[in-house]
């Protein structure tokens, strides 16, 4: 006789035994994240444990981060990539861990649970980028070009512009970085009718334009709303 198993509720039978482990004091890594139910595949006779089994799950340490040599936090401790598969997600993790803060990335079916049940969690933002970025300067100026103009580009992706002071990210033609400032040298982008040619020797004035189109389309949105550019 041939036996067979629904995976998902051997996948759910999984998650009940880490519970009842975690209960007995044992060390919440064994709870891994492809034990987590996928919310869109559980069957419906386990959907009345769903909700449950979330809700003890967020009262337990059961995410993990490499942040200060690796720990477990509980899921409102956390820092959460947005979604994987961005092209700048894995940098900006490592610059979260790179100054001790407890960021986290989960598979996509973690998401879509803690996207249900844990609405409230922290992810990582462009304002959070921005404000570790500034009180923080470390956890970017020596890095390299290329890194830099993805902290751009994230920082600039919520076209909250004035919140950019201080930071030490606008590209130049000279190869340098220069910071947003209010009250800086003014900064130029040129166009057809002036091109930097008719300005020589004046690299340190023109924005870089051979970065990515997208961060020149956004820094010229900057000029319109006049913010530090010409």
């Amino acid at each position: 006789m041939q036996v067979r198993f629904n995976t998902r509720s051997v996948h759910l039978c999984h998650l009940f035994v880490c519970i009842i482990l975690i209960k007995r004091g044992f060390d919440c890594s064994i709870l891994h994240f492809r034990a987590w139910p996928d919310i869109h595949s559980v069957n419906q006779r386990w959907k009345s444990v769903e909700g449950p089994f979330f809700q003890f799950l967020l009262d337990k340490e059961v995410v993990h981060t490499e942040a200060k040599g690796g720990s477990w936090r509980k899921v409102k401790e956390a820092i959460f990539q947005k979604q994987s598969g961005d092209h700048w997600n894995d940098l900006l993790l490592r610059v979260l861990l790179s100054v001790g803060l407890a960021a986290v990335a989960v598979p996509r079916h973690v998401h879509s649970g803690l996207d249900k049940y844990a609405s409230s969690k922290m992810e990582i933002e462009p304002r959070l980028i921005r404000h570790v970025l500034r009180e923080l300067p470390s956890s970017y100026v020596n890095r390299g070009r290329q890194e830099k103009l993805v902290l751009l580009q994230f920082s600039l992706s919520d076209r909250h512009f004035s919140d950019l002071e201080g930071l030490q990210l606008l590209p130049l033609c000279n190869g340098q970085f220069a910071k947003f400032e209010a009250r800086a040298t003014t900064v130029y982008i040129t166009s057809a009718e002036h091109p930097k040619e008719l300005f020589p020797a004046l690299d340190d004035r023109f924005l870089d334009k051979s970065v990515h189109e997208d961060i020149v389309r956004v820094l010229k949105e900057a000029v319109s709303q006049g913010t530090l550019l010409k």
